[in-house]
């Protein structure tokens, strides 16, 4: 699964893609609009691919 992701805030910043296993990854558990904290960054999630 591929969560596309980009920093929350203002500014058109590019496309982050996060790539997690299938074994690991939930597909319904994500959704656009949420956020993710990584280390001190938080992201927002644009999009969802399986």
């Amino acid at each position: 699964m591929t969560l596309l992701c980009r920093p929350k805030g203002r500014g058109n910043w590019r496309v982050i893609p996060m790539l997690l296993p299938d074994t690991h990854a939930d597909f319904f558990a994500f959704r656009p609009n949420m956020t993710v904290t990584i280390g001190s960054r938080v992201l927002r999630i644009v999009e969802v691919r399986p």
